[in-house]
């Protein structure tokens, strides 16, 4: 390492780059699409050597009233709050002046027919929600069809008027032997009083499904399955009255519990400390909670020993404003902190301080994901003082980014947001020769697209042998819960974890929550969050 730094970063691409391999095309309805088809269309130009258009314009099925209030209730709520519509309407024709569009020339089956120059050398053909795949022998595509396992915006709805804790959905790979591979899929939040954010976030998602396994194809030159083809209960074509009037009741009641709540108290986040025993804690029950002033809130704390002492890390939260800075104390072997300091605080939001050390130096890596990218630091004085030292990422919104040196590479982890969507259920994984770079993407990026599961929740660590992972159940709220995940396979082609445990906010009275753990030694370290009274009751 020279310890020159290093401003000019290239912004490191989140799929992997390959030469595309394959011709598509896409199934679609006309003559107006929604805007996310339109996009996942854009998208998925970028990852085939060549993409046709097959118009079924003959497409047009009507949805129960209950479904088109959901929609028009997303579509409001979008223009209140200055969002795009992703169901807003498209014109066939314009696309048309970008790619090749084939319209059908009649239909066998409920399937189009097309002349045979539409499909001539297709090697996999997309089919749209409600389309189905062209009709003759030789309309088949050499490599099958990627066709959605149920149509998301239905999904989306369903799981607002339902009040369901995940919106799921998939895409399959269909080969030509009708066998069904789920090769993408996604589990995502639902915000049970907003239906524009739910949808907003599924298809956010959802429209990245075809290119980034186009992506993973080229990289590896095979669609690879993703776990069991989900068996999900199958939708309706829409929801009934009955489902709508009793999300108003449910929804009424929950925006008044939350307006009752917020004029009587307000949320703090604080760290506890507890004594490892064996395997992975199931609760926070046993810990010593420390409590920051009315003013403040503490968490995401990160362990580290030096010099013979124990030190610990974390944010430091000023309550009225949100807004971060690092913070770090020595820890007694009596489990209190002295000589607490904001040690690095920036204009912007700063989290999840990472530290880390690499030969005779110690790093930072804390997340600075509200100024788009993700910088290193580098002790000066530890702990007390850090200068900035290179820029990993930039052009990026990636939060709580993760280092483990295994197999004689650095590997990233990192939520990261597409537009439209959460940072809470989509991990990225990337790979580099040293903790500094530079990163390549991984392959089957994002490794994880589920919100019970994705945003890391600490530094990854061995237990009995085993590759623990702590992730955080953001599923019905931030910070439900801890997930231990093993990471069983970790290597330049694939990813694979399972669930090893699970740690609740329970263990401690009055907390809520649960986001982060560590664990050093002896020691570990997590988080809550506790909701404390305004002065005056308001």
């Amino acid at each position: 390492m020279d310890g020159s730094l290093n401003t000019n970063v290239a912004a490191v691409p989140l799929l992997a780059e390959a030469p595309a391999r394959l011709a598509a095309g896409v199934v679609v309805s006309g003559p107006l699409l929604p805007a996310w088809q339109a996009q996942l269309i854009r998208e998925t130009a970028g990852r085939v050597r060549e993409l046709r258009l097959l118009a079924n314009p003959g497409i047009a099925r009507a949805r129960p009233a209950a479904t088109e209030v959901f929609a028009a209730l997303a579509q409001f709520q979008s223009r209140l709050a200055g969002l795009g519509n992703p169901c807003g309407p498209v014109s066939l024709e314009t696309l048309g002046a970008e790619f090749a569009l084939f319209a059908a020339e009649g239909a066998h089956d409920d399937r189009p027919v097309f002349d045979a120059q539409a499909t001539r050398d297709l090697d996999i053909v997309i089919v749209m929600p409600e389309c189905a795949p062209p009709y003759g022998e030789q309309a088949k595509p050499a490599l099958g069809y990627l066709a959605f396992d149920r149509d998301p915006v239905l999904a989306a709805l369903e799981g607002v008027a339902r009040f369901r804790e995940t919106v799921q959905a998939g895409l399959l790979h269909i080969g030509l032997d009708g066998e069904k591979r789920l090769v993408r899929s996604l589990a995502a939040a639902v915000e049970p009083l907003s239906p524009s954010l739910t949808l907003a976030s599924v298809l956010a998602k959802a429209k990245l499904f075809p290119a980034r396994v186009l992506a993973e194809f080229n990289a590896l030159g095979a669609f690879t399955a993703r776990g069991e083809t989900p068996a999900h209960a199958s939708l309706a074509r829409g929801l009934g009255l009955g489902a709508l009037a009793w999300w108003l009741v449910r929804a009424v009641m929950r925006a008044l519990g939350f307006v009752v709540q917020g004029a009587l108290t307000r949320e703090q986040w604080f760290l506890t400390l507890g004594r490892a025993g064996d395997g992975l804690p199931a609760s926070l029950k046993g810990t010593t909670p420390i409590y920051p002033s009315a003013d403040r809130g503490i968490a995401d704390p990160f362990l580290f020993e030096q010099g013979g002492e124990t030190f610990l890390f974390f944010e430091d939260i000023e309550i009225t404003t949100g807004k971060g800075a690092i913070a770090a104390a020595r820890l007694t072997p009596e489990g209190s902190l002295r000589e607490v300091k904001i040690v690095l605080e920036r204009d912007f939001h700063l989290s999840y301080p990472f530290v880390f050390r690499h030969g005779e130096e110690i790093f930072m890596m804390p997340e600075s994901a509200q100024a788009g990218r993700l910088d290193l630091y580098r002790a000066l004085e530890f702990p007390w003082r850090w200068e900035y030292f290179q820029t990993l990422m930039h052009d990026v919104y990636l939060v709580d980014g993760t280092l483990f040196e295994y197999n004689e590479k650095f590997w990233l982890f990192g939520a990261i947001r597409v537009e439209g969507g959460s940072s809470h259920d989509e991990l990225y994984l990337f790979s580099g020769p040293t903790p500094f770079g530079p990163f390549a993407p991984h392959p089957k990026n994002p490794v994880v697209s589920d919100v019970r599961r994705a945003r890391p929740a600490g530094r990854i660590f061995l237990d009995q042998g085993r590759i623990i992972r702590p992730a955080q159940d953001c599923s019905l709220h931030y910070g439900r819960a801890v997930e231990f995940r093993e990471i069983v396979v970790l290597t330049d082609a694939d990813y694979t974890e399972v669930l090893a445990g699970r740690m609740t906010p329970s263990g401690i009275g009055g907390n809520l929550k649960a986001h982060a753990y560590e664990r050093l030694g002896a020691i570990w370290a997590a988080d809550g969050l506790r909701r404390i009274p305004l002065k005056g009751g308001g």
